[in-house]
């Protein structure tokens, strides 16, 4: 498989960030790239992949079916990944996955008839607080969203110091009994954090970000 001058050189810009005896270390942001053009990492893109980078194609495969954000096949529009691992399963995972897959007439891992929908069992996504672990059109969007603009060269928004919103909610839980600085200084560091994070693709960041919405709303709720 051939790759465009153009892919060709969003690999290298990602290779760069590394030493160059360290380059494999590229192989996820390679295979990102790889699923924003393509829709899904084939086996053939794997093999692509593993000789840019100089890796045996099985340990880029290794790689590729660890994650769940990676697709090995053709997928649809929209892709719901449902948690199948205990802590779910315990808040009927399994019923939701059932369920999903009822609506849509299809089957786990499948593709409904009209193409917009496939349905995914998955490991954990950092999700517990909401039924189910699903994880859905709304994260699909937002991930998209944060593919268009990477590829229309706006990146990432920066964060540079907490809003005034932010600061206010901080207040806020002080007076009613001091959990507000717990919670201000973990939106602090996550805004430090993507202030001098690279952008690493779309997918990677968003359960990182899910998790910290989650905290935050517990200790809203204390």
């Amino acid at each position: 498989m051939k790759f465009p001058d153009a892919t060709l050189a969003r690999f290298a810009q990602e290779v760069a960030k590394f030493p160059p005896d360290q380059k494999q270390s590229a192989v996820m942001a390679c295979l990102a790239i790889v699923q924003q053009e393509l829709g899904w990492v084939s086996q053939e893109a794997e093999e692509a992949v593993a000789a840019i980078l100089g890796m045996p194609p099985i340990a880029v495969h290794e790689v590729t079916t660890f994650y769940n954000m990676y697709n090995q096949q053709p997928v649809g529009r929209w892709k719901f990944n449902v948690c199948t691992n205990l802590p779910c399963q315990l808040r009927d995972g399994e019923q939701a996955l059932q369920h999903l897959c009822t609506r849509l007439g299809v089957a786990p891992y499948g593709t409904s008839a009209d193409g917009r929908f496939t349905v995914q069992p998955s490991e954990c996504l950092g999700a517990e607080g909401e039924p189910g672990g699903i994880e859905g059109c709304r994260r699909q969007t937002e991930r998209r969203q944060r593919a268009a603009r990477s590829r229309a060269g706006l990146g990432r928004r920066k964060y540079t110091k907490m809003t005034a919103e932010d600061q206010e909610c901080g207040a806020g839980q002080r007076q009613r009994g001091g959990e507000g600085n717990h919670a201000a200084r973990r939106r602090q560091s996550r805004f430090e954090r993507d202030e001098h994070q690279p952008d690493r693709g779309e997918g990677f960041d968003a359960a990182g970000r899910d998790r910290d919405r989650h905290h935050e709303a517990r200790e809203r709720d204390r």
